[in-house]
């Protein structure tokens, strides 16, 4: 999503969520209360404090009530209640109206409202909203009765504050506490919104800093609203599960997945280890901290609250300065996404002195600017997911700079880097092969093409060639039967020398005889052995295909060219040192290896293995009557087919002149016996072509079954068995 999104396009974006943003804060100034006056109202305040389950009659009267200058200074300790008695007095023209009294500042621990007839018919509690209330936790606010002509007021609070009452129109305060609702609840949408947005970033990107940002301002607006109690409207979450420590726990626990953001979001690892280690350890003091709560509120401690708090509030105001510090220090080293979280931060700290200033102090009558800190967190929420975005964008395109820089330059080194690969894959195979030389030359090509594929996908790979004035196809894939390569070369020889001399790679479309259009691609190769020699490529459908993309194949495939030209010669190295050269049949020193080999994997796979060693009877004689030749047509005629009978999990090997071994791999001795049987049987009926020549052999089988699981003795074994057959004549084979 953010991908798609052009430069231009962010850039309009922003500037319409910052026209709602200011939109927003106007409509907060707007809210300022403008007061009518219905009534006057004198206040009185009583020496003594009295608790709201004795206020009565007789209660009220031993009270000493003294003048009260409205918008006072008044000291709440060391006081169950203060008692403030409001005489009415209304204007004479507006007396008809309903009236509504207003009691500032915000944020007291608790405010009773008690009529003329000692009834306490209203009790606002600090952090607890009754959903029953006619008027929310923005203002205090209570009805009072046309009739009322004295009204008493019990507040209780901890610290001084300055008092003030106000009597205004019943329908104009409501009308002001809607709009201070939809206003509040316009930036909480915005906020909760921010953050299902993100956490949906997070689960398609799986960046975690979207994680920590959502869990950051999801848990600061929580402990926002459980603090204001408008959490009250969902009681199970409302609850104060941890006794008095709930508060301080909510408002911690934000504090962890801030740190969190902090370090992965300015990747703070990777530019400075003090920072890092300075944020992580504020990080692991927050999670102490929260830790040191959850203990204190499950054991039930409550002594040591103040303690506990003032000791939390003096942390926390340490942490600010360094939440402060390491932002604006990257934002002045240009680290592009710092600035983000300095102005997010700064603004939201911003909001939070006002908070605790008009929580003191008199609010001008707009009752909105205690409540500043939710306009900062939306603040915040909107700008850090501002900075987010920039941070993804900016990968993207770094990510989208890097992809071109590797296709438009490194193209070349990409090749190589599959070059390599395919050769180290190639020779460790060559290396470790054994068996046949045709199904290797599939396996080398089928890395060719598996190589070929991480460029482009190909259905046919093959080379066209000229080589002494005739065209050959040599297939590197299983041919298919809708291309007809054959005749396409043959009608083509002017097109093949073209291309070569062109030395440019092409992608054409050819109309094979079945009508159906075959996209493909030819590329010229440089190569000294043949006149004229082209890579075929036909491909599964038809696509463009980009100048890039044909060029890189023009690179690929005369580097690999090269490549598979030189694995071709190790190829036929390794062969050599494998295999005896008359026979094709592994020669001595491959057979000590790969009998090595098997034999620890039977002892790991508790298999068995056995060994036939086979001896040719008067072999020396047959050489010195018929010759040499005749004697090496003897052993390619035994040879072939002992290859012929012995394919699965056997092989064969020649150990001397006229001694050979075959090699079983998990046999039992009457399958070997079998098996054996039949090749003398087939030896009895058949001779050497052309010259009449029986064929006479000795074979003695030793097997692990009899506890020989050491190669040595294996041999040591095989060799007595055929010692002791030859004894008992020619022509037959004995087990150990």
């Amino acid at each position: 999503m953010l991908h798609c999104l052009k430069k231009h396009h962010v850039t309009v974006f922003l500037k319409l969520v910052f026209a709602v943003l200011f939109t927003l804060l106007l409509q907060g100034c707007n809210l300022t209360y403008k007061p009518d006056s219905v009534s006057n109202v004198n206040v009185e305040i009583a020496k003594q404090g009295v608790a709201l389950e004795t206020f009565n009659h007789s209660s009220v009267n031993s009270l000493d009530f003294l003048e009260f200058t409205n918008g006072s200074k008044v000291d709440f300790k060391d006081r169950e209640s203060t008692v403030f008695k409001l005489s009415i007095q209304p204007n004479k023209t507006e007396s008809t109206q309903l009236e509504t009294l207003l009691i500032m500042p915000h944020y007291f621990l608790e405010v009773a409202f008690i009529d003329g007839n000692f009834n306490s018919t209203d009790i606002i509690q600090r952090n607890v909203h009754k959903p029953d209330r006619q008027y929310s936790p923005n203002i205090f606010a209570f009805d009072v009765k046309p009739e009322s002509n004295v009204v008493y007021i019990l507040i209780k609070n901890k610290l001084a504050k300055k008092v003030q009452f106000l009597l205004e129109s019943r329908s104009k305060v409501k009308n002001y506490d809607q709009k201070l609702l939809v206003t509040f609840t316009s930036v909480y949408s915005i906020i909760l919104t921010l953050v299902f947005v993100n956490l949906v970033f997070y689960i398609f990107i799986r960046e975690v800093s979207y994680l920590y940002y959502s869990l950051y301002i999801f848990g600061s607006l929580f402990a926002i609203l459980f603090q204001e109690g408008f959490i009250a409207y969902f009681p199970t979450l409302s609850q104060p599960v941890f006794g008095v420590y709930t508060q301080v726990l909510w408002l911690k626990l934000p504090a962890i997945f801030f740190w969190l953001f902090v370090i992965k979001f300015l990747e703070l690892k990777q530019k400075s280890n003090f920072d890092y280690k300075l944020a992580t350890t504020v990080l692991y003091l927050e999670i102490f901290a929260n830790t040191l709560v959850v203990l204190l509120a499950v054991f039930n401690i409550t002594g040591v609250y103040l303690q506990v708090a003032t000791i939390i509030n003096l942390f926390t105001l340490v942490t600010v300065f360094i939440a402060l510090y390491i932002p604006i220090k990257y934002a002045v080293l240009k680290v592009y996404q710092a600035k983000y979280l300095a102005i997010g931060w700064a603004v939201y700290l911003m909001t939070i002195v006002l908070r605790i200033y008009y929580s003191f102090n008199m609010e001008p009558l707009a009752f909105w600017m205690p409540r500043a800190i939710e306009f900062g967190l939306m603040f915040e929420a909107i700008i850090l997911s501002f900075g987010l975005a920039d941070k993804t964008l900016r990968i993207m395109k770094q990510r989208d700079v890097a992809e071109h820089k590797f296709q438009r330059v490194d193209r070349e080194l990409f090749c190589k880097e599959l070059d390599n690969s395919f050769q180290l894959r190639a020779n460790k195979t060559i290396e470790q092969y054994f068996g046949s030389q045709k199904q290797l030359n599939k396996i080398i090509d089928s890395y060719f093409i598996s190589s070929l594929q991480q460029l482009i996908e190909v259905k046919n790979v093959f080379y066209v060639y000229e080589y002494k004035g005739k065209i050959g196809v040599k297939y590197l894939s299983d041919f298919v039967e809708d291309f007809n390569v054959e005749d396409y070369v043959d009608t083509n020889k002017e097109f093949l020398n073209l291309v070569c001399h062109k030395n440019q790679a092409s992608y054409q479309l050819y109309k094979a005889a079945s009508e159906s259009n075959i996209p493909f691609i030819i590329i010229p190769i440089k190569e000294k052995k043949h006149d004229n020699m082209c890579l075929f490529l036909t491909l599964p459908f038809y696509d463009s295909v980009s100048d890039d993309l044909i060029q890189d194949l023009y690179i690929f495939a005369n580097t690999m060219t090269r490549s598979l030209l030189t694995v071709r010669k190790f190829q036929k190295t390794v062969y050599a040192a494998k295999f005896d050269a008359l026979t094709n049949v592994l020669n001595r020193k491959a057979i000590d290896i790969r009998l090595t080999n098997l034999l620890l994997s039977a002892r790991l796979h508790k298999t068995s293995v056995a060994i036939a060693f086979i001896d040719l009877d008067d072999f020396k004689l047959t050489n010195d009557k018929y010759g040499h030749n005749i004697g090496d047509e003897y052993l390619i005629f035994l040879c072939n087919k002992l290859k012929d009978d012995f394919k699965e999990n056997t092989f064969v090997g020649r150990y001397g002149g006229d001694e050979f071994i075959i090699v079983f791999n998990n046999y039992k001795q009457l399958e070997i016996a079998i098996k054996i049987k039949k090749l003398y049987k087939y030896f009895k009926a058949n001779s050497i072509v052309g010259n009449n020549i029986s064929i006479s052999i000795g074979i003695a089988i030793a097997t692990t079954e009899n506890g020989l699981l050491k190669e040595k003795k294996l041999l040591q074994a095989a060799d007595i068995a055929l010692y002791k057959s030859k004894e008992n004549g020619k022509n037959q084979f004995s087990f150990y």
